[in-house]
């Protein structure tokens, strides 16, 4: 119960400390003016101590009835809070979770015929794009991403473009339905998955996609923060992002 109490608001803490106080001092103020007094056999003087109690402390009551009703409610919030709070979190560790499967499950075989699995096979991909797209492009050549795509041979980009869809999902999952330190958190959960080659490929891909709500995200919380340093600068200096999404 005094947990409860606790937990209400300080105004009504206060309230309901002052309407304590008052009904021990109505209370209080009664017996004084009947102190020594035999205890009466008149109905008339007992009537009389109902109407005092009534209109003294009957309103009191009220307001405690109120309050209680009040704390109840409090409770109720409370718990439906905690419940919305567990689902939010459970759905993004599926979501992560399904992420980390997608990307754990690529394989391929690199120039130098080497099995690469997992985070390993998508290591150097999106840095190495970016290289051959920024070259073709200073070359004036005719659709410079899909020429870099092609010379980079990349044997299934389905995988990327299964994992690119579920790191947009995942994206706008945290935008849509969480905010402040709760945003804050999810971000730092998923950045934590963000290996130099998703980050570079999910900068690349932002970038020459235009997804502009990815962009702002990760600026706002320094989603790209593992891509590798020269592809840091080849964005700065182009002035694609800000400095923040790579802080």
């Amino acid at each position: 119960m005094w947990k409860t109490f606790c937990q209400l608001p300080v105004l009504l803490r206060i309230g309901g400390g002052a309407l304590a106080l008052g009904m021990a001092a109505f209370i209080g103020a009664y017996a004084l003016a009947l102190r020594g007094n035999r205890v009466s056999s008149n109905p008339a003087d007992w009537g009389n101590l109902g109407s005092y109690l009534g209109g003294t402390i009957g309103p009191l009551l009220s307001l405690v009835a109120v309050g209680a009703m009040y704390a109840t409610y409090f409770q109720q919030q409370s718990y439906i809070e905690q419940q919305v709070n567990a689902a939010r979190d459970s759905a993004l560790s599926g979501l992560i979770g399904a992420l980390t499967q997608a990307v754990e499950s690529c394989q391929r075989e690199d120039r130098k015929g080497r099995t690469l699995g997992g985070h390993a096979y998508f290591e150097g991909y999106g840095s190495q794009l970016w290289s051959d797209y920024c070259d073709c492009y200073n070359k004036g050549m005719d659709n410079p991403w899909e020429t870099a795509r092609a010379n980079l041979l990349l044997n299934n980009e389905a995988n990327w473009v299964h994992i690119r869809g579920q790191l947009e999902y995942l994206l706008r999952f945290i935008d849509s339905t969480m905010t402040g330190t709760q945003r804050v958190e999810a971000m730092r959960r998923l950045q934590s998955h963000l290996t130099q080659g998703i980050a570079t490929l999910l900068a690349v891909d932002t970038y020459l996609n235009k997804m502009s709500h990815v962009t702002a995200m990760a600026e706002e919380f320094g989603l790209l923060r593992s891509v590798p340093p020269e592809v840091r600068d080849s964005f700065l200096d182009s002035k694609l992002y800000k400095e923040s999404a790579f802080q």
